[in-house]
């Protein structure tokens, strides 16, 4: 009609304008994803461009070794065993005699990502306070990534667990690098080849799953606090009117009804001139290169306990602190039993305690240092004293600092904490019979360490051992020796590094170094937790993830390492690994 004909150029105008004003807006977003992902996309035409010529053979082989000498690097298709398929691989036919089949390559997509998507060698499902798993791909079947972009991301072929091999090498090499060019530009080349790998199962897989597992220490002091923990009953009831003070989370005695401490038992250790380190109850630390594991634990008595192996002799001697705070002066009196000797059953004790007590209606307080060692069960070389660097002269509150010295071998060190609920002294005749019965629990414990890391020797093929420690972050460049390739460190909590790339180390921080680990906690749990863990669990969040804590809270520099961070350009490098 004629009024839809006036009214339809107005309506058409109005749409093709809204038309227009919508396509330009697709346009303009079209175009800042363009620039985002232009760096990424130019890289991968020009990486896919420069494969088509690479070195490709459609030959199948039982491994790269198999290939003819003088034969160019590049992929091939290999089939280890009948009974799966041919895949390709990349075999590098120059270094070394040639014939390394590439298994692996371990690489950072977000370092400041802990455990989540792209951190294949660790975890990806987050992280976790009490469920300390890893991915698993270190010693499982899994297979991941491809070759045509393992520079990109993580990967992982069936060479890793299907071929047979007696030795490794490995390249650091930066990430995005073509594959014709990893060998030109690597960083760092380094093999091995005493045929280590015959020993441990000849392939990586069977090296980390029967050798060298990703998941937490094992506690070799563990039996032994079972079984004081199995006889509680009987040892508290050497104590007249024994007092069962409470627990307060993780480094703390709480009173109850009755006065015990106005504040904390707290426990902390040192080794011979070092610094204290906090104790939290229940968490066992380790000083691998001692041979010594400590532990508080809250059972009854309370106990914080070390094992110091020292099979190497380095450990001069360790110190336990006990901080306590008795409170104002509500106690009458103090006293000290001096060094005391015990024998039972081979075993030999010394002691030393002291008392605080006769406030009626609040329970006494005795505290009592310790060590127990025997030539016959444990070939101990007994301390040279039990030291006493600090010790109370008040009732209120106490900070005492007590070791043991002369480079000590197989002892128990320890300290036990007892009580009366009548406010009388603990007496010496009850502290002996508690330690005797310790004794005679510890005749029949044998500490076993199955926590030691697997070590070989490493030639460099490009670069050198100097070059190497100088991407060492400067304070742990004391505990790393270049030149070698370990497999598993734990840090002084117990949690595994996979893998230290071109150098062993018995850093008690080694998740500022290694690589590969495992599910520790979230941010979720962390603000449960952080009053009562503190360190500890700020700790554990920055290992999570495939480059672990490379990155810890300070600035990072882009070229050179800081006192605890890694060089960005080392976090920007994937770790090639190859097997022959």
């Amino acid at each position: 009609t004629k009024g839809d004909t006036a009214w339809c150029p107005n309506m058409c105008d109005v749409l093709w304008k809204a038309l227009a004003a919508f396509g330009v807006m697709l346009a303009f977003i079209a175009l800042i994803v363009t620039i985002i992902s232009q760096k990424y996309r130019q890289n991968i035409i020009i990486y896919y461009q420069r494969l088509t010529e690479f070195q490709f053979n459609a030959k199948v082989y039982r491994s790269c070794r198999e290939i003819s000498p003088g034969s160019k690097s590049g992929i091939y298709t290999i089939q280890p065993k009948a009974s799966s398929l041919p895949f390709q691989v990349y075999c590098e036919m120059g270094d070394a005699g040639g014939g390394w089949t590439l298994v692996a390559s371990i690489h950072e997509n977000n370092i400041f990502g802990k455990c989540t998507i792209g951190d294949k060698w660790s975890s990806e499902q987050g992280n976790s306070l009490t469920d300390h798993a890893s991915s698993g791909n270190w010693q499982n079947n899994n297979i991941f990534g491809s070759v045509s972009t393992l520079t990109f991301q993580d990967y992982k072929n069936a060479a890793y667990m299907d071929l047979n091999a007696s030795n490794v090498m490995m390249w650091h090499v930066r990430n995005q690098t073509p594959l014709q060019r990893l060998s030109k530009v690597a960083k760092f080349k380094y093999f091995t080849n005493n045929n280590f790998l015959r020993r441990y199962g000849k392939t990586l897989r069977n090296l980390y799953n029967d050798f060298a597992p990703i998941k937490p220490a094992v506690k070799g002091i563990n039996p032994l606090l079972s079984a004081l923990n199995a006889s509680s009953s009987n040892i508290t009831s050497l104590v007249d009117n024994w007092y069962r003070y409470n627990y307060h989370g993780q480094r703390a005695i709480h009173f109850s009804g009755v006065y015990m401490f106005s504040s904390v038992n707290q426990v902390a250790y040192r080794v011979t001139g070092g610094t204290f380190s906090t104790i939290y109850y229940n968490q066992d630390h380790f000083l691998y290169d001692h041979d010594t594991e400590i532990v508080a634990s809250s059972i009854y008595p309370f106990i914080a306990m070390a094992w110091i192996g020292n099979s190497k002799r380095n450990l001069e001697g360790l110190d336990f602190m006990v901080w306590l705070d008795h409170g104002e002066n509500r106690r009458e009196y103090q006293s000290t039993y001096t060094t005391q000797t015990l024998n039972v059953a081979n075993m030999t004790a010394k002691f030393r305690a002291h008392n605080v007590f006769g406030d009626i209606g609040d329970p006494s307080i005795c505290e009592v240092y310790f060590y127990i060692g025997s030539r016959r069960n444990w070939n101990s070389r007994f301390p040279t004293a039990l030291s006493v660097r600090q010790w109370p002269s008040a009732t209120s509150s106490a900070s005492n600092i007590v070791g043991v010295v002369g480079w000590p071998q197989n002892i128990l060190f320890g300290y036990v904490l007892l009580s009366r609920s009548d406010s009388r002294a603990v007496t010496v005749h009850q502290v002996s019979n508690v330690l005797m019965e310790y004794m005679k629990i510890a005749a029949s414990f044998r500490f076993v360490f199955p926590n030691t890391p697997i070590v070989t020797r490493a030639s460099f093929i490009r670069g050198n051992p100097a070059l190497l420690n100088a991407t060492i972050p400067y304070m742990e460049r004391q505990f790393v020796d270049p030149g070698y390739i370990q497999f598993r460190a734990f840090n002084a909590y117990g949690f595994p590094n996979a893998l230290c790339p071109g150098f062993k180390t018995n850093s008690v921080r080694p998740e500022r170094l290694c690589v590969g680990g495992i599910k520790t906690y979230t941010s979720d749990d962390y603000r449960g937790v952080q009053s009562m863990y503190g360190y500890t669990y700020r700790r554990m969040k920055r290992q999570c993830g495939d480059f672990a804590g490379w990155s810890q809270r300070h600035p990072m520099n882009q070229t050179g390492p800081t006192a605890t961070n890694r060089a960005l350009n080392d976090v920007d490098t994937a770790i090639l690994i190859f097997t022959k």
